[in-house]
């Protein structure tokens, strides 16, 4: 949503679009937010949620004073993202590249995909096996994707 916000911000103010923008596991910001809020969960609820995602190691969960240092910043993370209202304007001319997992439960395919509707430029979609936290799981594979991404728009002069 930060790169995305940057995208508009610096093609409103500036008349400048980025050549390509990513967008992993995230439903599209004018979409409404069909989840229970989080970041004001007590504690307790907050971290069994946290386990539910299954995006936090077990051994972090677990380690009360890693805890204390990481929930603060889960809370402002969830807080941002829960807190986010999409104010329309025109469509970037950006092109697009969305990762998708093919089991993830908390960004189905058409959330994902509902990100070509804010965009003018061109759309590549890929999915990736695993869930929500496929970054995880796939890293090399994803890692390697963003690269052929980039490779291929420095072959055609387009970075």
């Amino acid at each position: 949503m930060i790169a995305y916000e940057l995208s508009r911000a610096l093609s409103r103010h500036y008349f400048l679009s980025p050549r390509k923008l990513f967008v992993s596991a995230k439903r599209a910001p004018h979409l409404p937010c069909r989840d229970k809020p989080l970041h004001q969960l007590p504690e307790a609820e907050f971290i069994a949620a946290l386990r539910d995602y299954n995006g936090t190691p077990h051994d972090v969960l677990a380690n009360e004073e890693l805890m204390g240092i990481f929930l603060p910043v889960l809370r402002a993370d969830f807080c941002l993202s829960e807190s986010y209202r999409f104010d329309a304007q025109e469509r970037l001319l950006t092109d697009l590249v969305l990762f998708g997992g093919r089991r993830d439960s908390l960004v189905p395919e058409p959330d994902l995909l509902a990100w070509k509707e804010l965009f003018e430029g061109a759309c590549e979609y890929r999915q990736f096996d695993g869930d929500h936290f496929f970054i995880h799981s796939q890293r090399d594979e994803l890692l390697a994707g963003i690269a052929d991404y980039l490779s291929m728009s420095l072959e055609r002069g387009t970075v």
